[in-house]
């Protein structure tokens, strides 16, 4: 798969959700999965844009030259600035009523933070071109989701994402709950690039959906608030948790079916697409191998049983498979599977689409080539 094929499949998945979220359109036209009863139907707008945004992020803001792509960037992101305005204004049919819905614990905060993680990674494109009405009701929603009491887990660093967006854009934050956040999720390293989503350790994907991705825009954004050499060891850890990444593939591109929130299919790689992106991988993965790696893992879970016939993602990891959906999975939540697309932030003629390409570790072990597949 190459950059255009990787740049198809983020269309593909894009075009339904902003088509729908532009005109205002979202919640009557996005059919809501989820297990029955769940009660997730009045988050699932924000999830989707928030998530799918978070990986679109890098490309809004990407050095482009072929006026074609250029072109369908501006189609893309002038639905993308509506489908925002659409979640924060009362007005909307889309509007998520983060007044109601934000008492201890609420999802919004969960998706504010993704939609701040997204305006962070497209500062000049997110937030810079917004309406001045619009960054107005974008700055009431992170209020109010920094206002919401998050678990004693990764929620932790969606509080931290939230309070780095008002940070970015306002100059004013909490500074003392970003400290005391950070100490506490540093209080849970468990070494070899794992932290606990708490304090016990789990067997998940956490570490790259969330945990180190959030920690990196911490080191990034506020590395003044943090003790000396916290930044450093940030970034050495996000590092090592890559490698761990990269061993856990298999030869055809499958990887470990372990722990909850499966349904985020090539999402799970969040970390690896952040790294190779900001060109931070560690010295052992190259840009080829997590290219191969992130090309291969989005061609087996965005196939096309991947998808309803609406358009729309449906619940589970490679195809139709509801009963990988836990009772906070919903259509809108498995757009995380949209960070695999973060290195469309790279230009084109960047050297993580030309290199040739390279086997990684489980195909060299097992001497399996491609073509064999």
């Amino acid at each position: 798969m190459n950059r255009t094929d990787f740049l198809r499949k983020m269309t593909e998945m894009a075009t339904p959700v902003l088509s729908a979220a532009s005109n205002g359109r979202l919640r009557r036209t996005m059919t809501i999965e989820q297990k029955p009863g769940a009660g997730r139907e009045k988050y699932a707008g924000l999830e989707a844009v928030a998530r799918l945004l978070n990986g679109m992020a890098p490309w809004f803001e990407a050095q482009l030259n072929d006026p074609a792509e250029l072109a369908m960037r501006e189609d893309f992101l002038n639905k993308a600035l509506l489908a925002i305005e659409g979640q924060v204004d009362p007005a909307s049919d889309d509007f998520i009523d983060y007044i109601a819905h934000a008492g201890p614990h609420s999802q919004i905060l969960v998706d504010t933070a993704f939609l701040a993680q997204a305006m962070l990674r497209a500062p000049n494109a997110l937030w810079g071109r917004l309406a001045q009405t619009t960054q107005g009701h974008v700055l009431d929603l992170l209020h109010a989701a920094g206002s919401i009491e998050p678990h004693n887990n990764n929620w932790l660093l969606f509080s931290t994402e939230v309070e780095l967006a008002l940070r970015e854009f306002t100059g004013r934050c909490a500074d003392d709950l970003i400290a005391r956040h950070f100490n506490t999720v540093d209080s849970w390293y468990f070494g070899d690039g794992w932290y606990g989503d708490g304090p016990r350790f789990t067997t998940d994907y956490y570490n790259s959906l969330v945990i180190h991705p959030m920690l990196l825009d911490l080191g990034d954004k506020a590395p003044d608030l943090l003790c000396d050499g916290a930044q450093e060891e940030i970034l050495s850890r996000a590092q090592r948790h890559a490698e761990v990444l990269e061993n856990m593939v298999a030869p055809d591109g499958t990887y470990i079916a372990t722990g909850r929130s499966l349904a985020y299919r090539c999402g799970v790689f969040h970390l690896l697409a952040q790294l190779a992106w900001q060109t931070r991988l560690p010295s052992s993965v190259s840009s080829a191998v997590a290219r191969e790696i992130l090309c291969c893992v989005a061609e087996k879970t965005l196939a096309s049983g991947s998808y309803r016939e609406d358009g729309f993602l449906n619940i589970g990891i490679c195809k139709a498979q509801p009963e990988h959906g836990e009772d906070y999975i919903c259509t809108g939540s498995l757009y995380m599977a949209a960070a695999v697309f973060l290195p469309l932030g790279l230009a084109a003629d960047d050297v993580f689409w030309q290199l040739e390409a390279e086997q990684w570790t489980q195909r060299a072990v097992w001497d399996v080539s491609p073509r064999l597949l």
